[in-house]
């Protein structure tokens, strides 16, 4: 649940990116400093979503903890190896992973997931701009399962949809989102 006071949050942070007070990275840093507080989360990422459909990949821009933030990422993932993943996202716009060491849909990165640094779950949500899906935001937790609760899944997911409008108002008329560049 978004409450007022979040709202308000989200609000400035919304008005600061497009008034150029805040850049995309300190947008970013915050953003993932509202998610940590709100899903009490140990680790947020946020992925870029390229290609097309059948075709696309996450390339992941940075990951935040509350120890450290905009930590380095580089990885990247083709959908041909998270088919299942992509098809769940894309319908929903929010993918709930209790437990990543037996998610079917995560085999192929089964190696990934069974790193001692790896997340155990995990909630992500599409970023959608003009029905073009454009990033993911991921929330992380690294000490065991978790169980994600509905509402946990429905705030994150109209989280997303308040990030969508923030990189909508930032790009002005005219010009393409890939005007809009992270980290």
């Amino acid at each position: 649940m978004i409450f007022p006071s979040l709202d308000k949050e989200l609000n400035l942070l919304g008005w600061r990116l497009a008034d150029g007070a805040l850049t995309v990275l300190g947008y970013q840093c915050a953003l993932a400093d509202i998610v940590q507080r709100l899903f009490n989360c140990s680790t947020v990422a946020l992925w870029r979503v390229t290609g097309v459909e059948g075709k696309r990949s996450l390339q992941c821009l940075g990951r935040y903890q509350a120890a450290a933030a905009g930590l380095p990422c580089r990885d990247v993932v083709a959908e041909p190896q998270l088919r299942q993943y992509f098809e769940v996202l894309s319908d929903r716009g929010v993918y709930a992973c209790d437990d990543t060491l037996n998610d079917e849909n995560l085999n192929a990165l089964e190696s990934w997931y069974r790193r001692p640094d790896a997340p155990r779950a995990f909630l992500d949500t599409l970023v959608a701009i003009n029905g073009q899906a454009f990033c993911v935001l991921s929330c992380y937790h690294e000490s065991g399962r978790r169980q994600w609760s509905i509402d946990e899944a429905t705030t994150l997911k109209r989280l997303g949809a308040r990030v969508a409008l923030h990189l909508t108002r930032m790009n002005p008329p005219g010009f393409g989102l890939e005007s809009i560049r992270f980290g």
